[in-house]
């Protein structure tokens, strides 16, 4: 039961963690116009990708936290830690992509 219990966590936090730098890698590729009055390194597409790659180390730290605190709790408890991990991996995956997208100019739609 242990071993199901950790391969299953392990394998939720990989997936997670995949997913959100899939979307971080994504929302970088985004076309960016960037106001004239503001333009030069204030604005474009390097920004994003180094928005990116910062955003990718976070959850993937994230992400070995939340499997670190869910392993060192009682047994009966580490589901329930591992969601709260969880929960704050997605909201540090959202606030990445938020930040991705606003970091290099606005976008095209």
């Amino acid at each position: 039961m242990r071993d199901q219990m950790t391969r299953s966590i392990m394998l939720q936090a990989a997936a997670a963690v995949g997913v959100g730098i899939g979307l971080f890698w994504l929302a970088s590729l985004l076309p960016t116009v960037c106001p004239a009055m503001v333009g030069g390194p204030s604005c474009g597409p390097a920004l994003r990708q180094h928005a990116a790659a910062s955003s990718t180390l976070l959850v993937v730290a994230v992400g070995i936290a939340a499997v670190a605190a869910a392993m060192s709790a009682p047994r009966h408890r580490r589901l329930f830690v591992f969601g709260w991990g969880v929960l704050v991996l997605a909201l540090v995956i959202l606030g990445g992509i938020g930040w991705i997208i606003v970091s290099g100019g606005f976008i095209v739609v």
